[in-house]
């Protein structure tokens, strides 16, 4: 029988493998097949109600996954879920944070290499944002849904429920640090991983995984949500 002092970091490791296995790497590669691409370029309706289904579930799903494992661990969902009152200094300070980010490494990062640091980014990346050009403005909603829902259940996840468990095993600030390496791994399955991708996933994580000490799960959520759509803008070239 396990141990009830090892149970949560059990039942926060099972959490963890099917997130990146089932929720993120089984649904995404489904998007990014050959079969999908043809799907979406004859009957691009289809396609665009399959993408938008398959993220509202892995999204339902997740939720749900979050809330049992908190019972199965005896924990309530205030304490793995601490909303509290939203702070708007935070959110600010997380938004600010992402957007000077976002705006500004990829220079840096080519100043450092003394080469362009784009190619480095996975290819997939650039799949995922090509019907956002080709096909107007119905992916563009599709791709705003998954920019506000997706990061509700990361961060439910991730700054929530995992973050919470580990703290019960190590002080706060080294809870924060190896769930960014945990959260920045969790993309490996879809985006690959280089070091540059690596080390913005890990330096957005430490950023959240701080917000949410700071004042619950408000701002990394808000921040999250303003990281991604950052992204999609910078992607379409919106901002250059």
């Amino acid at each position: 029988m396990m141990s009830s002092r090892f149970k949560p970091l059990a039942f926060a490791a099972l959490a963890y493998l099917i997130d990146v296995f089932v929720l993120i790497y089984t649904f995404n590669f489904f998007l990014y097949t050959p079969q999908a691409a043809r799907l979406r370029d004859s009957h691009y309706s289809a396609f665009f109600f399959i993408y938008v289904m398959i993220f509202v579930l892995r999204d339902v799903l997740a939720i749900g996954m979050v809330a049992w494992f908190c019972g199965a661990c005896g924990m309530r969902e205030r304490e793995c879920v601490p909303l509290g009152r939203l702070s708007w200094k935070y959110v600010l300070w997380g938004v600010l944070g992402v957007f000077l980010f976002r705006v500004f490494a990829p220079p840096v990062m080519t100043w450092i290499m003394e080469e362009g640091v784009t190619h480095r980014f996975p290819t997939t990346r650039v799949a995922m944002f090509e019907p956002i050009r080709s096909l107007g403005i119905s992916m563009g909603i599709a791709a705003c849904l998954d920019n506000v829902l997706g990061p509700i259940y990361e961060e439910i996840l991730y700054r929530g429920f995992l973050q919470t468990v580990f703290k019960k095993y190590m002080n706060g600030p080294l809870a924060v640090v190896t769930m960014s390496a945990l959260f920045a791994l969790s993309h490996w399955p879809v985006f690959g991983m280089s070091w540059w991708e690596f080390t913005q996933q890990f330096l957005m994580g430490l950023l959240f995984g701080v917000l949410r000490e700071k004042s619950g799960m408000g701002p990394p959520i808000i921040a999250h949500q303003a990281k991604n759509f950052f992204v999609d803008l910078i992607a379409v070239h919106v901002i250059k």
